[in-house]
């Protein structure tokens, strides 16, 4: 038996992502939004999109990546599909 102590990973909806990253993104004065899967702009922007006030500034954000690097998603969590 192996006694290593690896914390079990914790499953978080994407809401959750979405509200902790966009509490830090506001500081700065931006935030990430969706883009529904039948929406016209959903080819250019892609499922989440970031913007400045009413300009895009980054399209196809990779959510996951972006919290992990703003720290509000813990190493221990991963998003649930």
């Amino acid at each position: 038996m192996n006694s290593t102590n690896i914390p079990a990973p914790v499953t978080i909806t994407e809401r959750t992502v979405l509200r902790r990253l966009n509490r830090d993104l506001a500081k700065e004065g931006l935030a990430i939004r969706v883009c529904r899967y039948d929406s016209r702009w959903y080819s250019q922007t892609g499922r989440y999109y970031c913007t400045e006030g009413r300009m895009i500034t980054h399209e196809n954000v990779n959510l996951e990546l972006w919290a992990r690097e703003a720290g509000v998603l813990k190493p221990t969590e991963c998003i649930k599909e």
